[in-house]
């Protein structure tokens, strides 16, 4: 089967588009979660304190494990007080936060969340990436079928 390429293009603006979206959920979604948890003021710290890691809130769908990894540095590190409950160890914070944002982010993209315990949040994610963009990339090659003479 042969494409044209004004068709392969549309295809690939398409797949981009689907990338796109997916970030822009994984991003409102940590957005979100952050500033649940911890507060607007804190979560602004955050996003600084990650700007200057070179993983800025724009650059962590590319960036999981480093932004995983400063988020359990950073709350580690940090004596503030927050909106959990006091015997929540600081490693126990990051877990309960990248579980909150896999569990919302699944929502927001119609997928149960069946993951027990502590995740691994890079990969976790990488995973649902790859569900999304399949399922999405399903969708357009049908409604592409759908348009040939």
């Amino acid at each position: 089967m042969t494409t044209k390429p004004e068709s392969a293009k549309t295809y690939l603006q398409a797949s981009k588009h689907v990338y796109d979206r997916f970030d822009e959920l994984l991003v409102q979604t940590i957005d979100e979660v952050l500033k649940a948890s911890l507060g607007d003021k804190s979560a602004k710290m955050i996003y600084e304190y990650l700007e200057k890691k070179s993983c800025s809130i724009n650059e962590i769908p590319n960036n999981l494990t480093g932004f995983s990894t400063e988020l359990r540095a950073i709350l580690a590190n940090d004596n503030a007080p927050t909106r959990f409950s006091l015997e929540v160890t600081p490693q126990g914070r990051s877990t309960i936060i990248e579980r909150t944002i896999a569990r919302i982010l699944c929502q927001k993209l119609g997928l149960d969340f069946k993951e027990k315990g502590p995740v691994n949040f890079p990969n976790l994610i990488s995973e649902l990436r790859r569900v999304y963009n399949e399922s999405e990339r399903s969708i357009l090659m049908v409604a592409c079928q759908d348009r040939r003479p």
